[in-house]
């Protein structure tokens, strides 16, 4: 383990980061130098105030140590992403939105995994974001993107939470107690009814279209 020097005392440098750890670090921009003290003082343990003090060098060499355990991963066993139900997807959409450092957790429980450190969580979600992506992608016309789903900008959550609310609602034609029966439902097998659904309706809107265009041919006819 790496140990760095701050004020004549010595600190051990973690190798790789708890879940928790990794969390309060993320929010922090590690450019700005005078967060340093604080983004130190979270990776190992100490108060803030007592690195203030500290020679730029040894911040530096610290930042850098916990740049890269930061970026680590490491493989974790976890369910296969084609065995989630309707409901773990949403709720994985919408912890995505909000962000994995306040859902890191939630995000790992659902994909039943044990990650042991940060390297694990996040190579989870790496994985799985793969999956998210190429799950939208494969349904672009229900979904109405052929790119990525948040290229934009930024996304309100609760907006995210209440569409997919209420698509749920609508799946279960409103009966409150069919909501937990469509949640529960594997998720290709919602995915592929929605998307028949909708190819259905834009037929139909096609149809309506042209038999309107034949009218109206006909009437300038006359």
């Amino acid at each position: 383990m790496v140990q760095i020097t701050v004020n004549e005392t010595t600190y051990k440098m973690p190798e790789v980061l708890t879940i928790e750890t990794w969390a309060s670090l993320i929010k922090w921009d590690f450019e700005n130098i005078e967060y340093w003290p604080r983004i130190v003082g979270i990776a190992i343990g100490c108060n803030p105030m007592i690195l203030k003090d500290a020679k730029h060098e040894s911040l530096e060499l610290a930042i850098i140590l916990i740049a890269t355990a930061m970026q680590k991963r490491k493989e974790v066993k976890c369910k296969d992403f084609n065995d989630l139900t309707f409901g773990e997807f949403v709720d994985l959409d919408v912890y995505l939105t909000y962000g994995i450092d306040k859902h890191m957790l939630e995000i790992t429980e659902i994909l039943d995994a044990k990650c042991k450190d940060s390297a694990e969580a996040m190579w989870l979600i790496d994985r799985y974001t793969e999956f998210r992506m190429f799950t939208y992608r494969q349904y672009k016309e229900l979904f109405g993107t052929e790119t990525d789903v948040q290229a934009e900008g930024p996304v309100d959550p609760m907006k995210v939470a209440k569409s997919w609310y209420r698509l749920i609602v609508q799946l279960a034609n409103d009966n409150l107690l069919d909501i937990d029966a469509v949640t529960e439902e594997p998720l290709k097998k919602v995915l592929n009814f929605m998307a028949l659904q909708k190819e259905k309706q834009l037929e139909e809107q096609q149809r309506i279209l042209k038999e309107r265009r034949k009218h109206d041919v006909q009437t300038n006819r006359r």
